[in-house]
């Protein structure tokens, strides 16, 4: 080969280098801003043909902790600011992820959007069939439908996968209590309670079936709730009437 081609080869391998740096760089910074990108990057020197071979190949997708500060995010907006819609366009942007369509249903049963949210948790669920938040969250939705039964249904499977997952309690015994079985929803918000001793709405819970029986005992639990969080307007209704 003539020292002409070998030179050409020479600047071509560094200007490769060159791009491959510069590319390195900018996937850098890309990085920052939650993307995560691989690529290969090869240059060939084939100088027995005197030819150059060049690939490129580039994938990228969202950085996985990114999405998860995404939805978290998401949760915030809920919980704090009760701005669902803003919520919701940000679990859309990672709506492939079990957890981004259980907190877009919650966002959509807020919303009083029943059937929609139905079809989040069920979506969340087919992604991973173990998902007990999803599950409890579908009772949610089936309670606020006043579907009792099928509500029964999603918070036992949610305890079923997860016996110490107090919020599938507090939905039993709340269909328990709209089914005046009021003894078995006594059971279950005390089981709620045991594993979080500072879960008010169970303490509400059962303040409402101690009321339903016309034990006396509704109050003492209905103060409980309101010593934990004395904004709880639910249990002053139900201290009130109580003292009626």
């Amino acid at each position: 080969m003539n020292e002409y081609l070998e030179k050409d080869l020479t600047n071509l391998n560094k200007e490769a280098e060159n791009f491959k740096m510069n590319l390195i760089n900018d996937l850098n910074i890309l990085n920052k801003f939650g993307y995560n990108f691989s690529f290969v990057c090869l240059v060939n020197d084939t100088t027995n043909k005197g030819e150059i071979g060049g690939i490129v190949n580039k994938e990228w997708e969202l950085n996985p902790s990114y999405e998860i500060d995404l939805i978290k995010k998401g949760d915030g907006l809920c919980e704090q600011l009760k701005s669902y819609d803003k919520a919701i366009k940000l679990f859309n942007r990672t709506i492939h992820l079990p957890e981004a369509l259980n907190s877009k249903g919650n966002a959509l049963l807020n919303k009083k959007k029943y059937q929609e949210a139905l079809k989040c948790f069920q979506s969340a669920i087919k992604l991973n069939s173990k998902y007990t938040k999803a599950y409890n969250n579908k009772g949610n939705c089936y309670f606020s439908l006043k579907k009792y039964d099928k509500a029964l249904i999603q918070y036992n499977k949610a305890i079923s996968l997860d016996s110490e997952y107090s919020h599938a309690y507090n939905g039993k015994g709340n269909v328990l209590n709209e089914k005046k079985q009021y003894e078995q929803a006594i059971v279950c918000f005390k089981k709620a309670i045991q594993i979080d001793p500072k879960y008010v709405n169970a303490y509400n819970g059962l303040g409402n079936s101690y009321l339903k029986l016309n034990c006396l005992e509704a109050i003492d639990y209905y103060d409980k709730a309101l010593e934990l969080d004395s904004d709880f307007t639910h249990a002053y209704n139900g201290k009130a009437f109580n003292l009626m």
